[in-house]
């Protein structure tokens, strides 16, 4: 089985060459099927991060033709790896997370080391999507075990997810040594679309920290505009590379910066925008929270009477939610009691932010102690990472 090194190895491009380009190099030179089937997955993979669904989904069904089930399990595996990104990134549907789960299941059974690598660093991005923590620290540790130093494009998604985490819990100095370890994989084969992620994510898990922070005190100017030049970055890169598939989150974090910034007139015209786009998963988008924000602008603008249109009287369900999300809905609430219809509902709103404060602090703590496994781990090469880990094995 190919790593992508083998790919610059053999077709000779260089280290920054698009890696969609050292993959079609290598299917122009790769005469045997089962490699063939494993490259042209993995190109549906990076098609899919590109947001060109449908090229994706043509190379899967040709797959799936040319690759009976039984025939090969090996590309089955790669293809329904695939399958898993394209749902992902297409619509953000479970079926994602279920195509993924299957693919790691089977890429353990057949005991191959680069696919468990690849699936459990998908699988790993996943489980932090859905706050399944301990599930994630396993993937990570299966894909960091289980890598050997070339396996850049696994390596540069497992150190994006972990970035991710511990920027999610305000451990930035680690943030940034995990950001660098996944730029350092994804240079090293030309990985666009994950650089242009990590300048995303580096400004959005950012901000939804200081977001959360906001509800227990004054938030951090300095951060807040560090985060602000960094989501301008982002949108830029993005518009210039022409990467689309997450260009609605870029936009919604811009807009939530601005209500951050005390920009209300901005954050009201951008979350007027937002709503209307998609996809979102239901776990970090809700109309009935954008209404919320929205409210809580036109409250802080003096216009009580759209806050009072716009704010939802009655309690609303936003346990789909992740729950800094719901935190941030239940303070909005609490910061808009002057508005609440009756006594009662101004207890209820404090009596909400007092729970939403404690559950969020609870899952704080199990993130840190989720992923405090890993804070002694070396990046970006991470050659003690595998070596460590390997022996917690």
């Amino acid at each position: 089985m190919y790593s992508v090194r083998d790919l610059a190895r053999q077709t000779g491009t260089d280290r920054m060459a698009d890696l969609l380009s050292r993959i079609d190099a290598a299917l122009a030179i790769e005469d045997a099927p089962s490699r063939r089937g494993e490259l042209l997955a993995r190109r549906a993979s990076y098609l899919a991060r590109l947001g060109k669904f449908e090229d994706a989904r043509r190379i899967i069904g040709d797959l799936r033709s040319g690759f009976p089930a039984t025939s090969n399990p090996r590309v089955s595996i790669w293809t329904m790896a695939a399958e898993g990104i394209v749902c992902t990134f297409e619509d953000l549907s479970e079926e994602g997370n279920d195509r993924m789960m299957r693919a790691q299941t089977l890429a353990l059974a057949v005991r191959d080391r680069t696919l468990i690598a690849w699936t459990s660093a998908w699988r790993a991005h996943l489980q932090s999507e859905r706050s399944d923590f301990d599930g994630m620290a396993r993937s990570l540790e299966a894909t960091f075990s289980t890598c050997v130093g070339d396996e850049h494009d696994a390596l540069a998604r497992a150190s994006m997810v972990l970035a991710n985490a511990y920027s999610s819990c305000g451990a930035l100095e680690l943030a940034t040594r995990w950001y660098t370890s996944s730029r350092h994989h994804a240079l090293e084969i030309g990985d666009q679309a994950t650089i242009d992620a990590l300048i995303y994510n580096e400004a959005a898990f950012t901000v939804g920290w200081l977001r959360a922070e906001a509800c227990f005190s004054s938030p951090d100017q300095a951060a807040i505009a560090h985060a602000a030049g960094q989501i301008a970055s982002a949108r830029n890169y993005q518009s210039l590379i022409g990467i689309r598939a997450v260009n609605n989150f870029a936009d919604l974090w811009q807009a939530r910066l601005s209500l951050l910034q005390c920009d209300y007139s901005g954050a009201i015209s951008a979350l007027g925008e937002v709503r209307y786009k998609e996809p979102f998963a239901a776990y970090n988008f809700d109309q009935a929270l954008i209404d919320i924000e929205l409210a809580y602008c036109h409250y802080k603008m003096g216009d009580l009477a759209s806050a009072s249109r716009l704010a939802p009287h009655r309690r609303v369900d936003l346990s789909g939610l992740h729950r800094d999300e719901q935190l941030v809905a239940a303070w909005l609430r609490e910061q808009m009691v002057e508005i609440a219809e009756d006594v009662l509902s101004i207890e209820r709103a404090r009596n909400d932010l007092d729970a939403t404060r404690t559950a969020y602090a609870l899952e704080q703590r199990g993130l840190r102690s989720a992923i405090e496994r890993f804070d002694a781990l070396s990046a970006p090469g991470l050659p003690d990472a595998v070596a460590h880990l390997s022996a917690r094995r």
